[in-house]
């Protein structure tokens, strides 16, 4: 367990803005957990290309959110909105940033969104996104699915009407990965002064209890507490139903059963915010 040594580095945190009722706890999130790690906080705004290039298509239209009315949408239109919203997100962040003393900087990006945020975060530390869905059905949208699926740092996954809340899980399977999520998962409780729960997952009963052995000693020999749960042949629905109202869940993106499609099912089927452990 030498690896669950000391503490993860986090100096960068980027946050990605858009208009969506998701920004709000994003930003306070991130906010919170740059203050209490003293970490720098970016905000992302992405000005998303691909509305433009709709907006160039002659039979594109807008309905107005009060009149119903449909209208021709037009490019112009759009990137006034697009300031607008930029606006009120830098304005949002720079109060934020003076109220809790943080160091920040907002920036402006066109592009793909999940694309944009792909390349922002090769200089941050730890990535934060609002749950996107479909809107007709709890899939997760095609940002977050390509966020989940090709970031290569700390990714953050929030639901819209849930910050970090306690008690946090850390999803433990013995791998590097797993010992990351572990040093993860202790950072979030030392955040929210509060408690831990490690879910052991293993073949068999055999190596389940070696794991949870070793992570009991680590945690005693450091005066900390945590509960320990152990999960035989772990299955996608049993990992649900074990982390249902609880509060954030670290995960290793290793983990055999919840590789591809199940991992993006995982974070669409539950309200806990989930950190995803590269």
């Amino acid at each position: 367990m030498n690896e669950l040594e000391g503490k993860l580095s986090i100096q960068k945190i980027l946050v990605a803005l858009d208009a969506s009722s998701l920004s709000r706890p994003a930003l306070e999130t991130a906010a919170e957990m740059a203050s209490r790690l003293g970490a720098e906080l970016i905000g992302l705004f992405v000005e998303d290309i691909t509305l433009l290039r709709v907006a160039e298509l002659p039979l594109a239209m807008e309905v107005g959110p009060l009149s119903r009315l449909s209208r021709r949408l037009q490019i112009p239109e759009l990137e006034k909105q697009f300031r607008a919203q930029a606006a009120i997100m830098r304005h949002s962040l720079a109060n934020v940033a003076e109220r809790l003393g943080l160091t920040w900087e907002f920036r402006i990006v066109r592009g793909k969104v999940a694309l944009e945020i792909l390349s922002a975060e090769e200089e941050a530390d730890l990535v934060i996104v609002g749950k996107c869905r479909w809107p007709m059905g709890k899939r997760l949208g095609s940002t977050t699915q390509t966020v989940v699926f090709k970031g290569r740092c700390l990714t953050l996954v929030l639901h819209e009407s849930c910050t970090l809340g306690l008690p946090v899980v850390a999803v433990y399977d013995g791998s590097v990965q797993g010992e990351k999520a572990l040093k993860a998962a202790g950072q979030l409780v030392w955040l929210k002064d509060g408690s831990l729960m490690v879910l052991v997952v293993a073949s068999d009963a055999a190596s389940a209890q070696k794991l949870a052995n070793s992570v009991r000693e680590h945690f005693n020999v450091r005066g900390q507490e945590s509960e320990i749960r152990i999960m035989i042949r772990p299955t996608l629905p049993r990992l649900i139903f074990a982390v249902q109202g609880l509060g954030p869940v670290v995960v290793p993106t290793n983990m055999e059963f919840l590789c591809d499609g199940p991992l993006c099912e995982f974070i669409s089927m539950i309200k806990n915010p989930v950190l995803l452990v590269r």
